[in-house]
C-alpha cells in the first residue's frame, strides 16, 4: 500500500521550491551594517558549503565512481547527488563573487 501512494506522489506535479535564504535578507539589507559584518556571515556559509560539497564529492567517489554502470534505482540516487553538488558548487561561486565584489574599494 505504501509503495503504491509513493507511486502516485511522484506521479503529481508539484512547484518549485521558494527560495526562503536568511542570508539573501541580510545580504539585500547589509548596506545598513559595516561591511566586515556581512564578510563574517558569508566566510561561515562559506565553510558550510565547502564542506557539505566536500562530503558530497566523497560520496559520489565511493558509491557513484561510474554512473553508466549503475542499476535503475543508483542512477536516479546519483541524479540526487548531482544535484546538490551543483547547487553547492553554485552556491559557493556566488559567494565567491559577492565577496570579490563586497571587497573591491571605491576609487573615485
Amino acid at each position: 500500500m505504501g509503495e503504491q501512494h509513493l507511486k502516485e506522489w511522484i506521479a503529481q506535479p508539484c512547484e518549485p521550491t521558494p527560495i526562503k535564504d536568511d542570508l539573501l535578507v541580510k545580504i539585500f539589507a547589509g548596506h545598513i551594517v559595516p561591511k566586515e559584518i556581512i564578510l563574517a556571515e558569508l566566510e561561515n556559509h562559506q565553510k558550510a558549503h565547502q564542506k557539505k560539497l566536500s562530503t558530497y564529492h566523497n560520496l559520489e567517489q565511493r558509491y557513484f565512481q561510474n554512473p553508466q554502470e549503475l542499476p535503475e534505482s543508483g542512477k536516479f540516487q546519483y541524479l540526487t547527488l548531482l544535484n546538490g553538488i551543483s547547487y553547492e558548487t553554485h552556491w559557493l561561486a556566488w559567494c565567491n563573487q559577492v565577496m570579490e565584489l563586497l571587497n573591491q574599494r571605491i576609487e573615485k
